[in-house]
């Protein structure tokens, strides 16, 4: 069925007779459908969304949201794992107490909002600079009503740590890769930290927090995700993100660690029936099928305000220094310490705009579209430059995994509980 790029209502035949709608916020299953069924119930779910707003761009300081502003604490790290995207602990580089709040008076001076949604990421672990962290929490709880803090950290903190984590109610994203974790996530000394990450893990279940972890994939881990998927159940891991690395010119290792996608996407389904058939309690988070919206994958197009230890603006985490590739655009603003005070080029801005599937000749009239919304920016920069080219492997993967996804929640709907969280399903 011929749609416009610009059609709000995508349409992926599954199989024979059977077909997905997918719009924004719903995906929609035709069982059993003719093509005039289907042409019917897509003139019908376009004319309910006509006059709707569906465009999901946002400012991170937009008038229905509160400010939102990312700070990379380091760029060391105690950890050597095989694949990081920054190679963290190579460069011994922390944030300073006076970078950060410049830039959290800099978002108080932009924002006419209340409410401050403060990240901490990496770069490196953040905790490595906690002196930095406590210090910014502590100082944005001063200059906003309300304060939300999230981390994303690779799970070897302390008891103090644990404490502020707590104490703050931060949202915590650990990275640990299950099985393979200890020949993927060692010490920088070669030490296992398994251990040391499991004992936080356990103690974020003991505490009834909320938080997620992050499993990486690699070649050598991609047969043991149904291994790891019992391991985190066993800890009690109520969500847990699954992505196979991604190699680029900024990574610790080589290309040979991603998995083929095949190789990934038989894995993953496998792991998600295992899920299924043993009615374990937990929900699967990845990008290859996320909320369906016509928006931008990530903030990665000028949203996102990630503030690096020596004061540049970055669009994507993986990207922190001046001497890596695509810095003269990712890289596109700057924090002026002494005025509290950003400043953006423009020029960087609205190439960064581009970045989103209607600009990709694979992607804008694809069915699949606006559920996996072009894919990571950087992968698809790291495989062809500011070309405006979709990466090849992620496309594959979604073209393997998202219809054989599809197609295991009409014949069973207890896996829309497994992969689906924040939009609706329906069949008919």
């Amino acid at each position: 069925m011929s749609l416009s790029p610009n059609d709000p209502v995508s349409v992926l035949q599954i199989n024979k007779q059977n077909y997905a709608l997918i719009l924004p916020n719903r995906i929609v299953f035709a069982v059993d459908a003719s093509e005039d069924e289907i042409a019917a119930l897509v003139q019908e779910e376009r004319s309910n969304l006509e006059g709707e707003n569906v465009t999901e761009e946002r400012s991170h300081l937009g008038p229905n949201h509160g400010a939102s502003l990312t700070l990379l604490p380091t760029l060391d790290c105690n950890l050597r794992c095989v694949y990081c995207y920054a190679r963290g602990g190579d460069d011994k580089v922390y944030m300073s107490k006076e970078v950060a709040k410049a830039a959290i008076d800099a978002v108080s001076a932009m924002s006419s909002e209340g409410s401050l949604t403060l990240h901490f990421a990496g770069g490196g672990e953040p905790f490595a600079n906690f002196e930095v962290m406590d210090f910014a929490t502590k100082y944005a709880q001063r200059c906003f009503d309300e304060v939300a803090v999230a981390i994303v950290t690779n799970g070897t903190f302390n008891d103090e740590q644990l404490e502020w984590i707590l104490e703050n109610r931060v949202f915590v994203r650990i990275s640990c890769d299950g099985a393979a974790h200890e020949y993927q996530r060692p010490f920088a000394d070669g030490r296992s930290s398994k251990n040391t990450v499991e004992r936080n893990i356990r103690n974020l279940v003991r505490s009834n927090r909320e938080f997620m972890v992050q499993c990486i994939v690699t070649s050598q881990s991609v047969g043991s995700m149904v291994e790891s998927v019992d391991y985190f159940g066993n800890l009690g891991v109520k969500t847990l993100k699954v992505e196979p690395v991604h190699m680029s010119e900024t990574c610790r290792g080589g290309k040979e660690l991603t998995p083929l996608p095949k190789n990934f996407a038989d894995s993953f389904v496998t792991m998600l029936k295992h899920i299924v058939d043993n009615a374990l309690p937990m929900k699967i988070d990845t990008s290859y099928l996320s909320r369906p919206t016509t928006g931008y994958y990530c903030g990665v197009y000028g949203e996102n305000l990630t503030v690096t230890p020596d004061g540049n603006v970055t669009a994507c985490v993986e990207i922190t220094r001046h001497s890596e590739p695509f810095s003269d655009v990712m890289l596109y603003g700057r924090l002026l310490i002494d005025q509290s005070q950003f400043v953006f080029s423009d020029a960087a801005r609205a190439k960064l705009r581009m970045l989103h599937f209607s600009n990709y000749r694979a992607c804008y009239k694809c069915p699949l579209r606006l559920v996996c919304k072009g894919g990571c920016p950087m992968q698809n920069i790291w495989e062809n430059g500011f070309s405006l080219e979709r990466s090849r492997y992620t496309c594959q993967v979604v073209k393997l995994i998202v219809p054989e996804i599809f197609s295991l929640m009409i014949e069973d709907a207890r896996y829309s509980d497994v992969v689906l969280d924040d939009f609706q399903m329906q069949v008919c």
